[in-house]
C-alpha cells in the first residue's frame, strides 16, 4: 500500500561526490516526516516518499510539591486514561519508588499498575523542567485559583501541552504562576473553595483533552 505523497524526491545512488542529503532537499525541520525509501527503481536510483507526520496530542503532567502519596497514585492512574505521556515529579513529590528503590505500596495502591505504564522523572527543583519544556515548544498550562485564571471549559490547548498541579493546601505559588502560558480553574458553587488536586486533575483534563 503506497500512502499519499506529501513530496517526492528521486536521489541517484551512483552519483560522484557526497549524496544528496534530506536537508539539502527540505530545509531544516525534515525530522517532521516520515522517509520510505523505495529500492529496485531502474537506472539505479532510489525514491524517497516524504508524508507528513500526524500532529499527536502530546500531554505531560508537572507534579510539584505535592504531599499525599494516594493522590499521586490516583494521578498517575488518570494520566493512564488519559494517555499522558509522562509526569515529571517536581519539589517534595513522592515517586513510585523510594531512593533505595524500593516500590511505595502506597502510591501502587491508588495507581494500580500505572505507575509502570507512564514515564516518570524527579527533579528537586521545577526551574529546569519549565525551561526544558519550554525549549520544547510545550504550551504549560497551571491548574490553580488567581486573579488571571480561566475557566477550564474556555481552554484550547496548543499542543504539545504541559499541565502543572500544586500542593494540596499551598497550591502553585505565584513565582511559578508567572512562567506559564495560561493558568485555568474549575469554579466553585458551594461553601468549599477548591476540589482535591487529584480529582481537579480528572475533572480538568478529560474536559480539556478527551475530545
Amino acid at each position: 500500500m503506497c500512502p499519499e505523497k506529501a513530496n517526492d524526491f528521486a536521489f541517484d545512488r551512483n552519483r560522484k561526490g557526497s549524496p544528496i542529503s534530506l536537508t539539502q532537499f527540505l530545509g531544516e525541520g525534515w525530522e517532521t516526516y516520515t522517509v520510505l525509501v523505495e529500492k529496485d527503481i531502474p537506472a539505479g536510483r532510489t525514491k524517497f516518499f516524504l508524508v507528513k507526520k500526524q500532529n499527536k496530542k502530546e500531554i505531560v503532567l508537572i507534579l510539584h510539591d505535592i504531599r499525599s502519596t494516594h493522590n499521586v497514585g490516583s494521578i498517575f492512574r488518570t494520566a493512564d486514561a488519559l494517555g499522558v505521556k509522562k509526569i515529571y515529579l517536581t519539589g517534595y513529590t513522592p515517586t513510585p519508588v523510594d531512593s533505595f528503590g524500593r516500590v511505595r505500596k502506597d502510591i501502587a495502591k491508588t495507581a494500580l499498575g500505572a505507575e509502570k505504564n507512564i514515564l516518570w522523572e524527579h527533579f528537586s527543583v521545577i526551574n529546569p523542567v519549565l525551561k526544558k519544556l519550554k525549549k520544547d515548544k510545550f504550551s504549560i498550562i497551571a491548574l490553580e485559583q488567581s486573579s488571571k485564571s480561566i475557566d477550564y471549559k474556555k481552554i484550547k490547548p496548543l499542543y504539545p501541552v504541559a499541565v502543572i498541579l500544586g500542593n494540596e493546601v499551598l497550591g502553585i505559588s505565584p513565582k511559578i504562576l508567572k512562567k506559564c502560558d495560561l493558568v485555568m480553574e474549575i469554579p466553585m458553587q458551594g461553601k468549599k473553595e477548591s476540589l482535591n488536586v487529584s480529582v481537579a486533575t480528572g475533572v480538568a483534563l478529560f474536559r480539556i483533552f478527551d475530545r
